[in-house]
């Protein structure tokens, strides 16, 4: 693990993103506001691609889910997606 597991806070810390943006708030609420609306659809994506075995979406999703969770400071689930995203991989790798 590279730091980030099971064991990390279910606590957002939005530290590195206003880091990131320079502690622009209102550039920071346009990102936060653009997530919530988009995380629903990557869940719901998500979902899909486990249930119908399609392991190059379950890959790529798991992949965006991740770079999104680190960069908001929301780790609680991180070690999780890692799971599901390296399983897709064996999958396909297996399947091809």
């Amino acid at each position: 693990m590279d730091g980030i597991g099971k064991s990390s806070s279910s606590i957002p810390d939005l530290s590195f993103l206003k880091e990131m943006l320079g502690n622009d708030n209102e550039l920071l609420k346009e990102i936060l506001l653009i997530f919530l609306e988009e995380g629903p659809i990557l869940l719901s994506q998500l979902e899909r691609a486990a249930q119908e075995k399609d392991h190059n979406s379950l890959n790529q999703i798991t992949h965006k889910l991740i770079t999104e969770l680190t960069t908001m400071g929301i780790t609680s689930v991180i070690y999780d997606l890692k799971r599901v995203n390296k399983s897709g991989k064996e999958l396909h790798s297996y399947i091809i």
